[in-house]
């Protein structure tokens, strides 16, 4: 298998789908997280599949809406391509506590729904979540400070890799049998099998195979961040001007030569080893517990109950 790393953004992924719109319609399955875990690549796969109309934009994060039951007709329109199921994917759907109620209002308007839930190693995860954070400019650099509070209800790095915290919340409104977890190992490593097994929970064609499978995205280790001009560029009323008058096309290529211009390697910050074993320690209860609500081993871990050391 050949190995391709593709930069996200929205415009990327544009054309990628076969099929007639439609006026839009609710979701029959969402991608409720891990950030950081592969939710990109996976949108990006079931993307191509006939039977699958994934939303526009990927994360519509509508559930967060305190307006969310009034705003439904908009929630609709971004389910437009064409496809038996259709789904979206919100990685935001499992910040609990950070964001509360979530699963309560998707199981208001969206009873019957599936869930898949895509998980990586939690360490790996909340290392790879800090620095992505830093490229936009929302925290800083400095790890040893970020995890400094390793208290879930203060530390939003280390609740959002508590996934049994976070499946529990989900198991309060939806049964077991509605959701899917997916090991991000097993969607890079064995991805014919995984995306077979993803389709045949989603109730199509499970055999369905593309070239473009081959692709995985969001995955450099070192990536772009914008400079402090490009920071002030983007919040300027030129840039909304060339969100919302500028065609896709050539909007595309106006941000690939401001990128070039206005960002800069980040190369990403490893977690030192005493933050990484103040990590382990924290979230060893809770990756107890996910191995048990899962059924799944989880060996390749670094978290209990064979600890493992990054080398």
């Amino acid at each position: 298998m050949n190995w391709h790393n593709v930069r996200w953004d929205d415009a990327a992924l544009d054309g990628l789908a076969d099929g007639e719109p439609d006026d839009g319609c609710l979701p029959d399955f969402l991608i409720i997280g891990a950030a950081k875990s592969g939710t990109t690549s996976l949108y990006y796969y079931l993307r191509q599949h006939p039977d699958i109309g994934m939303s526009v934009p990927k994360e519509p994060n509508f559930f967060h809406r305190a307006d969310f039951r009034d705003a439904l007709d908009e929630y609709r329109r971004c389910f437009t391509a064409a496809g038996r199921v259709r789904g979206e994917s919100s990685v935001e759907y499992t910040y609990h506590p950070f964001v509360k109620g979530v699963p309560e209002r998707i199981h208001s308007v969206l009873p019957n729904a599936r869930l898949i839930y895509v998980v990586r190693d939690p360490i790996d995860r909340a290392e790879a979540l800090h620095h992505q954070h830093y490229c936009s400019h929302k925290v800083g650099r400095e790890v040893e400070k970020t995890f400094a509070e390793l208290d879930p209800g203060k530390n939003l790095y280390v609740a959002s890799s508590m996934y049994a915290l976070q499946l529990k919340q989900y198991l309060q409104f939806f049964a077991r049998s509605s959701i899917l977890i997916v090991d991000q190992e097993a969607l890079r490593f064995k991805r014919e099998d995984t995306l077979r097994s993803v389709f045949a929970f989603l109730g199509v064609e499970a055999d369905f195979a593309s070239d473009r499978f081959d692709s995985e995205l969001n995955t450099r280790e070192t990536k772009l961040r914008m400079t402090g001009a490009g920071v002030r560029l983007r919040k300027s009323p030129v840039a909304d001007l060339v969100r919302t008058k500028v065609p896709a096309s050539v909007r595309e290529a106006v941000f690939e030569v401001a990128r070039r211009g206005l960002m800069r390697p980040a190369p990403r910050t490893l977690l030192p080893a005493d933050v990484r074993a103040r990590l382990a320690d924290a979230l060893r209860d809770d990756v107890a517990q996910f191995r048990e609500l899962s059924g799944l081993p989880f060996d390749h871990w670094s978290v209990g109950p064979a600890e493992r050391v990054r080398s």
